[in-house]
């Protein structure tokens, strides 16, 4: 049986399992996102890249608390790393598709 196997056979090992692929799925949507650029490349501040550099020291431990909240729901979270702006898009995009449904079976 192998350390994975036997981890999961346990309720514990369900729980850390669940909290690793999740860690590692978002340093994995990081390492993505910053491949070829650096802080420097973006538009913020000095002030705003050591706030954010700061704040994401703790992302491990954050990350590890909701994907333990989560797994004790039965649930674990799935990441999508896309364009900027493009979730708001396919919104309206739906949104307007949908109005054009409406006035078209109200006619």
């Amino acid at each position: 049986m192998s350390l994975y196997a036997r981890l999961a056979a346990t309720p514990e090992g369900e729980r850390a399992l669940a909290k690793s692929r999740l860690v590692r799925e978002l340093g994995n949507a990081f390492s993505t996102a910053s491949r070829g650029r650096t802080m420097f490349d973006t538009d913020l501040t000095w002030r705003d890249r050591w706030r954010l550099r700061r704040r994401l020291a703790s992302w491990p431990s954050t990350i590890g608390a909701v994907a333990e909240y989560l797994h004790a729901y039965g649930y674990e979270l799935e990441l999508t790393l896309v364009p900027a702006g493009q979730p708001r898009a396919e919104v309206l995009a739906r949104r307007q598709q949908h109005a054009d449904q409406e006035g078209a079976s109200g006619d």
